[in-house]
């Protein structure tokens, strides 16, 4: 349906192809990343993906599909745009990974509530396991 095929797909719609991504990405480099408990330590990653869309061949529903591009270890803060909406993610980023887990290693008794965030990988990984 061509009418279908010109439609714009909301951002929000590629969150669970981009979840599944990011819980992958977790499960298989825990095992390297461990290292960082011992010490109060983190890793600080920024993912790059490319949002497409597949096409059922039954029906011709577009199906939003986000694929993982790269990761930046650690990521850069500047925007080569200069827009301020960019410039907002940043400073919202860094302002969340502060709240979230440096101010509560120097303060355990404080915390400030970090804004939209949500867990996509809280599973024990079996560091014995063979990593495919």
């Amino acid at each position: 349906n061509d009418s279908d095929s010109s439609k714009p797909i909301g951002l929000g719609e590629f969150f669970s192809s981009i979840k599944a991504s990011v819980a992958t990405l977790a499960q298989r480099s825990l095992p390297f990343l461990d290292g960082g408990k011992a010490n109060g330590g983190f890793e600080y990653l920024g993912l790059d993906f490319i949002l497409s869309t597949t096409t059922t061949s039954s029906s011709g529903t577009r199906i939003p599909c986000a694929y993982l591009l790269e990761v930046n270890a650690p990521p850069s803060q500047d925007t080569a745009t200069g827009l301020p909406h960019a410039e907002a993610l940043h400073d919202s980023v860094l302002r969340d990974l502060l709240s979230l887990w440096v101010l509560p290693q120097l303060s355990p008794n404080k915390s400030e509530a970090p804004g939209g965030w949500q867990c996509v990988h809280n599973q024990k990984v079996d560091r014995n396991r063979n990593i495919p």
